[in-house]
């Protein structure tokens, strides 16, 4: 997939158009590949397609190599994440996954005993689990409507005081 990496050197705004995992493995460190660059010109605006004069890079970057150039702007500049990207991204840093994004386990119940079944009567009430039936992540289905076969759990007492979901 290719983006855009841009960088502003004093007045100038400069832009080149990369592949954008290897450009990014250039900036994290990983690697240290010249073949990131999908088209070698470095322009001043990529809409406009505007390439950049000589005298301004060399004014910019102290060169007109344009692999040198290009690499500043990626190790020193932004690198544009798609959104698509960044969503792929938010779901390595979960441990499981469903059909919808990725997730982590947070615990249901409400440890603070201040908060209990006589301040919070709404919060009591029964998950229904069935243990026959398991996800791809290892959890149970579960339900808040009672079924034949399926366990009731309510939120564990903690000193001797019923407490409640979150």
């Amino acid at each position: 997939m290719n983006t855009i990496a841009r960088i502003r050197q004093g007045k100038k705004h400069f832009e080149i158009i990369v592949d954008l995992d290897k450009a990014l493995d250039l900036k994290k460190g990983i690697s240290s590949s010249q073949d990131f660059l999908e088209i070698e010109k470095v322009v001043t605006d990529s809409k406009k397609g505007k390439i950049a004069s000589g005298s301004d890079l060399k004014e910019a970057f102290g060169t007109e190599e344009i692999n040198e150039i290009a690499k500043k702007i990626v190790k020193n500049g932004e690198v544009v994440l798609h959104q698509e990207h960044r969503n792929e991204e938010k779901d390595k840093k979960f441990p499981y996954n469903d059909n919808i994004s990725g997730f982590e386990i947070r615990e249901l119940r409400n440890r603070n005993v201040a908060f209990n079944d006589r301040n919070r009567q709404n919060l009591v009430y029964p998950f229904f689990v069935n243990p026959k039936i398991k996800d791809k992540n290892g959890f149970y289905e579960i339900s808040v409507k009672e079924k034949a076969g399926w366990i009731k759990i309510m939120p564990a007492k903690s000193q001797g005081i019923q407490t409640v979901w979150r």
